[in-house]
């Protein structure tokens, strides 16, 4: 927790919707309890073990594809989220697809141990679930894809591609990717076009000056900002050292990035607890070595891909 990143979120009574999410996982867990203690459940699997669990570590295709459904049995696979996307927002359907594939690869890696579940699920702890019929084909065909990317990213890696050769940046590919702030595909992609319009926006720019606080925890900073979020001139965003870290000795001229802030009604960048505030100059420079990825589960993991 004293990493800048993770003290963040400390206190979870500040995180939105917090005490509603939990109430609703509290009633989950009862409800659950309450179907696994059902005497007539018991009986009928009394001389049988069935095939399930939750975040058991499985691998098929030769160890090439790994994962940990959140649960499963012998008829379905669960994938647990804390939410669903608004299905207003641009990038919904891209991100409802990246669940079910992931779905699809964990069906195969259940098909795999003997038996193929039927029914793919994925809950959220608003009580919302999709639910669809699990197409043996398309897992199929979803492996096969998985393993082919996996091959090319080690041959990419064996003839020394820099990672930047690696990424695919867009606005679906990059609008959730975790590591905006370190990725220089992302930052050249937007400085080579328009910048892209994102859920979360992310934007880079000059520290001008900063405006200490009165209780030595609230600053501004005062950037400005490049591409279309640096319309309007030199902006000023309210930041935390608490939660985004203390900037105060940056000096003027400082080149800082942004990433998932919130976009003001008139246009400007606003900071809320998920917004990351870097100098460039702290950055750790992203490169790939030449050691080959041996997993599938590790390369989905990678960002754009």
């Amino acid at each position: 927790m004293r990493h800048r990143l993770d003290s963040r979120f400390a206190n979870p009574e500040r995180w939105p919707a917090y005490y509603l999410v939990r109430q609703r996982a509290i009633a989950s867990a009862v409800a659950k309890a309450v179907r696994r203690s059902d005497p007539q459940r018991r009986r009928s699997q009394e001389g049988s073990t069935p095939l399930g669990g939750s975040e058991h570590l499985l691998t098929a295709r030769s160890g090439r594809l790994a994962g940990r459904p959140d649960q499963f049995d012998r008829n379905t696979v669960t994938e647990y989220k804390s939410a669903l996307p608004d299905p207003d927002w641009a990038e919904a359907a891209s991100i409802v697809d990246g669940y079910w594939r992931q779905l699809r690869l964990y069906s195969v890696l259940i098909g795999e141990m003997g038996s193929w579940p039927t029914t793919a699920r994925i809950v959220a702890a608003s009580g919302q679930v999709l639910e669809e019929p699990v197409n043996r084909t398309a897992c199929e065909a979803e492996a096969d894809a998985a393993i082919s990317g996996l091959d090319a990213m080690n041959r990419a890696l064996s003839a020394g591609c820099d990672s930047a050769a690696l990424a695919s940046p867009g606005q679906v590919a990059c609008g959730q990717c975790p590591y905006l702030a370190i990725c220089p595909a992302f930052w050249s992609w937007c400085e080579a076009g328009s910048w892209p319009e994102l859920r979360e926006p992310a934007a880079c720019g000059t520290l001008v000056s900063v405006d200490p606080g009165m209780d030595g925890d609230l600053y501004a900073v005062n950037v400005s900002l490049k591409g279309r979020h640096g319309v309007g001139g030199v902006q000023s965003l309210a930041l935390s050292k608490s939660v985004h870290g203390d900037l105060t000795s940056c000096p003027s001229g400082s080149a800082l990035r942004v990433v998932f802030a919130n976009l003001r009604p008139d246009g400007r960048l606003r900071a809320d607890i998920s917004t990351c505030v870097f100098n460039e100059a702290d950055i750790s420079e992203l490169r790939c070595g030449s050691i080959p990825f041996h997993s599938a589960e590790k390369l989905l993991a990678l960002p754009g891909v």
